[in-house]
């Protein structure tokens, strides 16, 4: 086949014996990256643990040998994402690595010399037998010689593989002469052909430009590269995401989906009169050409296929500092003259430096973009995403599957069973039989729905994350933003056509499904162990979303769910759902019950979820008509495509729910209300987040407790048969709670006919509930956990960002904090046992050492303090606190009043326009108008609201409110009781403006989720009236009527009046937590033994955590107290005379700050420097710079001692 007439892309291969050498390996790597090489074949590479040592970002495929004595000889690796391959398994070993992408076989093998080269022969005949007429390539080291690949002579080990070549029809492609070992040992030069690439005659005429690479050295063998062309099916296109939306020309843009729109006749007036759902479908069909095609004119492709470079080479002023260094250097290599020599290597040392700088600076800036985004939400997610890209697991053929695409067939049909009609029970099928009797009533057109509205529509897009992928049509957010902006009458038709005809068009029911390993599984050779997530159409989940809150509001006005469903739930977490469950084992136990946590486990609940079952809840709560014909054809005729190492399956689906999608959750939620609603007893409280279930089962008696647990069982598993669900009975787990030295002994738990064994523990969302309820197993979960993600996290980091303190600190707070402290409100109490505290502070102290770079030996309290890491048990502590107040709506205010705490509830708010908010500065008011003002006191705070008709005022409103309330709080208060005056008495006003001059009160208000506001804001929005605007007016100190208001003000927070509104913000709960856990960190730092130099310049932990921003290896030195001081050294051996330079006997920190006479230029320069600063921010840095200095100069003057003997003690 003609090299000209490809037609599709070539993919470059090259393999290597690195021979275990790290160094080999990085330059292969280095090589293959500028090559732009898409497949790397390696043998011997270097091992670490047993495994290869070879990033992630690599993708290496190997199999882990199944003994410690062996090691890995062979390894794929995968540079070209959009490659995706699968292992092998049955055909892969340590010593032989068989991959499949596509049609194509790629195997790396490596046969050892000393040993018998049988056993992979054996291999090469298997996979030859496997491969069939797929093309086959085998590479790698064989340690074999035979002239027929130019070898100087013939040994028995090159006859018994090429007579295996032979028999299987296989060729080597070895064209050259170019030994591909080729070194020098003893003044001798040794050569030889062991390193082969072998084909199968299916491919072999694919293969070209197959070469030696002996003009680069990286190992005593030579790279071998080849190219793959006219291959199709290899380049498989992962990412459903494909246009770059940067520096786009939207008018443009949508100028030619309009002319598409015209050239199809697509118009709100013909979609009006769409009566049969063939033609929705077709017009769908249109719209998503016209926005495709349009894409491609106006947007530019993102490049699948290469990882884009880091951000911070493009920085102008680094790309300055490199040019700088590049001439300097060049200056020094030609200089002669030994002072300009100096002089130029002092200059290039501080460019260095600078360069150094300048880049810990832009990697900080960039990681915390990476992590906090344009906000601080979700920045836990943004870091779990990073790290999933580190750790790539490789696709792999299952236990009884022989192939691929068997494989991915097993596991298409494990995640989504379908709904077969003849495993009906009576019961089922007379379900099934009564919906399908409904939906042939009320079949045809709808007449009764309720048209969407533009603002309606608006609403729903605007909910979509910008970062979400898009489905099948490749249309992202941004896209679909954009053209419902542009064409909003084409898409609130098109919306409205499908509530008509209660029909879902065909191309939104496609999902592209992604196949996500769980993590923490022991193997993954089975598809319990993987999750599937459907990538669904944007537009599709706008009408996802329209319908799914129509069903909530109609429930909620209606039929409910239960309160026991924390899952999926607006204003309910799982710790929520952990609190509501303790609280309830703590009652029963001090009502001297017996006590046991039940969790149940329903098998694969969202990919079992039987429709007819939500059809026959959604028909029995009176759900509205054209809605429940509407979800029926949402469930019917749905369509999944998966691509999962490189086969890709599509597959009809009639059972579950689209994990991904926005009805799907709600659909669990319906179904499984059902088992919630149901009354299990007065001792059993049962309640779910999502599918897990857990129950609190009581009893006086333990008879009667086992009898409970039995029967609640029993009852959940018939539920399960009811609706074609299975209960893991295997995964059913049963703890009796008690914290007695001798438990009670409970009868055995019989549920048809089986035992289920009590367990001492169990995990509930997260948490490791013991039956003490102590919670020690959890804190050393969570320790390990954390340790476990710190160092994959520092791997990431060193690569990408560098591990400079500033680096360091934000991964700690970003992710290992939030692991810690997740579920605190339930476990907080162990953090009261010493042994609890000392397991924390040892896991935290060479987090804290490495993020200040300080010594070893420095204290925990001190680099805790230098690097603003509270300890973690504290964090831990603060945030339960916090979190029980947000969860109870209770707070204790200096342990002696409980005040309700005001957080946002559940209700929602219709969309709609809502009042006119203006924040611009009111020039013209109108006659009838109110002023509110608010004000703080030490003992409240004061409200006034003046009525005004012109200049005169009409009516006075007082209020007062306490101290721990907020300003925001009260200017709503104002503002929300001023709307009530005017629509008690003056409700036919023509306008009426309520003005305030609380600019963030006003901006509340204007937020653009309106469900995420205040209770009292939610309130203004609702009942103020149109007639009413609320303004904003810039305060005016001369101006009576502010001064006659705020005096009023001030008298009423003065005044013993009882208070009018008490609730206390959670601004305020954090604050008060803060405050005092920070007091309770400075009574640790100053109470405990060590840390004793820097508690000689900090006295208090307050002024330690100021030099936070600056914390570097040698400042850390002078605070702790550790480093090359004589006092130090003399204190750990390494020297032992502890005296100064200067004649002073002892060497200490607090010397060099104060008396040393060789410090004298420092410090005049210090003390004059900090007299001419102009702010405290800049004395502190200013201090930090003196405190490095000095440590620089003591290590200078000992010449690293203390860093030459550590590094003598290690060797």
């Amino acid at each position: 086949m003609s090299r000209h007439a490809k037609n599709f892309p070539d993919i470059k291969v090259a393999q290597l014996n690195v021979h275990h050498s790290p160094a080999a390996l990085n330059s292969f790597l280095d090589y293959c990256t500028h090559k732009k090489i898409d497949i790397l074949i390696i043998s011997e590479p270097p091992i670490r643990k047993g495994v290869p040592n070879i990033n992630k970002k690599f993708s290496p495929f190997y199999v882990t040998p199944s003994d410690n004595s062996s090691r890995v000889r062979s390894c794929i690796c995968i540079l070209n994402p959009s490659i995706q391959p699968m292992i092998i398994s049955h055909l892969s070993n340590h010593d032989f690595i068989a991959i499949q992408i596509g049609d194509i076989i790629i195997t790396s093998a490596y046969a050892t010399p000393s040993y018998d080269i049988t056993p992979i022969l054996h291999r090469i005949a298997d996979v030859s037998n496997y491969g069939g007429g797929r093309g086959l390539i085998i590479a790698g080291d064989f340690n074999a010689s035979h002239k027929h690949w130019f070898a100087k002579y013939i040994d028995k080990r090159g006859e018994e593989l090429l007579a295996t070549l032979l028999q299987y029809n296989l060729d080597t492609i070895n064209d050259c002469d170019i030994p591909t070992y080729d070194t020098i040992r003893a003044n001798r030069r040794l050569t030889s052909y062991i390193d082969l690439t072998i084909a199968s005659s299916t491919i072999i005429n694919h293969i070209r430009n197959w070469r030696v690479v002996d003009d680069v050295n990286m190992s005593d063998h030579r790279a071998i590269v080849f190219d793959i062309v006219n291959k199709p099916n290899l380049i498989t296109v992962s990412s459903t995401t494909r246009w770059n939306t940067t520096n786009v020309d939207w008018e443009s843009w949508a100028n030619s989906i309009q002319q598409g729109l015209d050239d199809h006749n697509l118009t709100r007036s013909y979609i009006d009169t769409i009566t049969a759902p063939d033609d929705i479908d077709y017009t769908v069909a249109c719209i998503t050409t016209c926005i495709k095609s349009s894409c491609d004119q106006h947007f530019s492709r993102y490049a699948q296929c290469r990882r884009r470079k880091t951000p911070w080479y493009n920085d102008e002023e680094l790309v300055d500092l490199v040019r700088q260094q590049k001439s300097t250097y060049r200056k020094m290599r030609r200089c002669f003259n030994q002072s300009r020599w100096i002089s130029l290597n002092n200059e290039y040392q501080r460019q260095r430096t600078a360069y150094r700088t300048r880049l810990d600076i832009l990697r900080a800036a960039q990681l915390k973009r990476d992590i906090f985004g344009q906000n601080d939400q979700d920045h836990y997610q943004r870091v779990c995403r990073m790290l999933k890209g580190q750790d790539i697991l490789p696709a792999r053929t299952f236990i009884n599957c022989d192939s691929p695409g068997s494989t991915v067939q097993n596991l298409v049909d494990d995640l989504f069973p379908s709904d077969h009609q003849e495993t009906d029970t009576p019961h089922q099928a007379a379900v099934r039989l009564s919906i399908h009797d409904w939906i042939s009533r009320h079949s045809g057109i709808n007449s009764s729905y309720e048209p969407v509205s533009p603002i309606e529509l608006l609403n729903s897009i605007q909910r979509v994350k910008n970062d979400k992928s898009p489905g099948m049509d490749n249309l992202s957010p941004i896209i679909c933003k954009k053209f419902i902006a542009h064409h909003l009458d084409i898409m609130v038709a098109i919306i409205n056509c499908c509530l008509r005809l209660s029909y879902v068009p065909y191309l939104w029911k496609i999902s592209v499904v992604r196949i996500i390993p769980k993590p923490g599984r022991e193997s993954y050779d089975k598809s319990g162990s993987y999750r599937p997530i459907g990538l669904l159409s944007i537009l599709a989940k706008v009408l996802e979303t329209i319908m799914a809150n129509r069903v909530r509001k109609f429930m909620q006005n209606n039929c409910p769910l239960s309160t026991k469903q924390f899952g999926f739930m607006k204003k309910r977490s799982t710790e929520h759902a952990l609190v509501k469950l303790m609280d309830n084992v703590e009652s029963n136990i001090q009502n001297k019950y017996h006590v046991a946590l039940v969790s149940m486990d329903i098998k694969g609940a969202f990919n079992h979820a039987w429709p007819p079952g939500l059809i026959k809840r959604l028909i029995g709560m009176n759900l509205p008509e054209y809605l429940i014909k509407m979800i029926t054809n949402y469930n019917d005729d749905r369509r999944i495509v998966t691509t999962f190492g490189g086969v890709t399956r599509v597959k009809e689906t009639n059972c579950g729910t689209v994990q991904g999608s926005v009805l799907g959750p709600l659909f669990w939620n319906i179904i499984v209300d059902d088992l919630l609603q149901r009354d299990h007893g007065p001792n059993v409280h049962v309640q779910a987040y999502a599918d897990d279930i857990v129950a609190v089962v009581a009893d006086k008696s333990t008879n009667g407790l086992a009898e409970s647990i039995s029967s609640l069982i029993s009852v959940t598993k018939s539920w399960c048969d009811q609706n074609k669900l299975k209960l893991a009975a295997d995964k059913t787990s049963v703890v009796v709670m008690t914290r007695k030295l001798k438990p009670p002994t409970i009868p055995p738990i019989i549920v048809d006919n089986n035992a289920i064994a009590l367990s001492d523990k169990m995990k509930i969302l997260g948490i490791i509930v013991d039956k003490k309820m102590d919670y020690r197993p959890h804190v050393h979960y969570i320790i390990d956990k954390s340790t476990r993600i710190f160092r994959q996290i520092l791997g990431m980091a060193r690569s990408k960002y560098g591990l400079g303190c500033k680096v360091i600190r934000q991964l700690v707070q970003s992710i290992i904090a939030p692991i810690l402290m997740y579920g605190s409100a339930v476990f907080f109490g162990a953090m009261k046992f010493k042994s609890i505290q000392d397991d924390i502070r040892r896991f935290q102290r060479p987090i804290a050492q490495l993020a200040c770079k300080s010594y070893r030996t420095a204290a925990f309290i001190s680099t805790t303090a230098i690097t603003d890491i509270m300890p973690f048990n504290l964090q831990i502590i603060e945030r339960a606190y916090i979190n029980l107040a947000k969860i109870r709506r209770r707070y204790w205010i200096n342990n002696e009043l409980a005040v309700p705490v005001d957080t946002p509830d559940e209700s929602e708010i219709d969309p709609g326009p809502g009042p006119m908010i203006l924040t611009g500065d009111a020039t013209v008011v109108p006659e009838y108008h109110v002023f509110t003002k608010s004000t703080l006191t030490n003992r409240g705070i004061g409200c006034c609201v003046f009525i005004l008709g012109g200049q005169t005022i009409i009516d006075t409103l007082v209020f007062r409110m306490p101290t721990y309330c907020s300003l925001l709080q009260a200017d709503h208060f104002c503002v929300l009781k001023a709307i009530e005056w005017i629509i008690e008495n003056w409700p036919y006003q023509h306008s009426v403006y309520v003005i305030n001059n609380n600019l963030g009160a006003l901006a509340h208000l204007m937020k653009k989720d309106k469900n995420n506001l205040a209770n009292m804001a939610k309130d203004i929005i609702r009942t103020c009236p149109h007639n009413v605007a609320i303004i904003w007016k810039k305060t005016d100190r001369s101006d009576n009527i502010y001064r006659n208001c705020k005096r009023v003000a001030k008298r009423a927070a003065n005044s013993n009046r009882p208070f009018d509104y008490s609730m206390a913000p959670m601004a305020t709960v954090k604050k008060k937590e803060h405050c005092d856990i920070l007091a309770e960190w400075d009574k640790m730092y100053r109470l405990n033994k060590f840390g004793t130099t820097i508690k000689q310049i900090c006295s208090t932990v307050g002024e330690a955590r100021k030099f936070a921003p600056y914390a570097n290896f040698w400042l850390s030195q002078t605070l702790t107290g550790h480093g090359q001081f004589g006092a130090h050294l003399k204190r750990f051996g390494f020297i032992n005379d502890p005296s100064c330079p200067c004649g002073n006997p002892n060497q200490s920190v607090v010397h060099m700050i104060n008396d040393c006479r060789l410090a004298n230029r420092l410090r005049a320069d210090f003390n004059d420097a900090k007299r001419r600063a102009t702010n405290h921010d800049e004395r502190t840095r200013i201090t930090a710079t003196f405190f490095e200095q000095l440590a620089m100069m003591v290590d200078m003057h000992r010449s690293n001692l203390h860093r030459q003997i550590i590094n003598d003690t290690h060797d």
